[in-house]
């Protein structure tokens, strides 16, 4: 067998890995992506939740504030400061506890967010890796099958 045949060989080999490189980095950038869909889930189901449990405590609010001013006045207790001040301390408290609630749900779907933008900058990477890869085979490749023809 000649030298013909060698650097054939060696192209092949070359050729291969580098298909095999290219093949990696894509299904690598493809799992992140897939990856960073599953993460963009998450984020809308936070805002989501986050826009639910707001709207559910404060409708509890309503009722609460309701509940509270008709025992008061089934029980002749008219508008007096004492009582004004205690309803505005419950709902200030009330809704300092509703905007904390929604700042964490909505912090969480930040967070998912930037995870899976982060997902997606890994999948190019890794995808622009197998690229690279490919070429340093393809450049290993041709300079064996030049050393080999002398």
């Amino acid at each position: 067998m000649g030298p013909g045949f060698a650097v054939g060989a060696v192209g092949l080999a070359a050729g291969t890995q580098a298909f095999g490189s290219i093949l990696a980095g894509r299904q690598q950038a493809r799992e992140r992506d897939f990856e960073a869909q599953q993460l963009e889930i998450q984020r809308t189901r936070l805002e989501t939740a986050a826009d639910i449990e707001e709207a559910e405590r404060r409708d509890d609010l309503a009722s609460t504030i309701q509940s509270i001013e008709a025992v008061r006045g089934a029980r002749g207790l008219g508008a007096s400061p004492t009582g004004f001040a205690a309803l505005r301390q419950i709902r200030g408290d009330a809704q300092r506890d509703i905007r904390t609630a929604r700042m964490n749900r909505l912090i969480g779907a930040e967070s998912a967010g930037r995870a899976a933008s982060e997902r997606r900058r890994a999948g190019r990477s890794q995808q622009l890796a197998g690229f690279l890869g490919a070429g340093t085979a393809l450049g290993v490749g041709a300079f064996r099958g030049s050393s080999l023809l002398g």
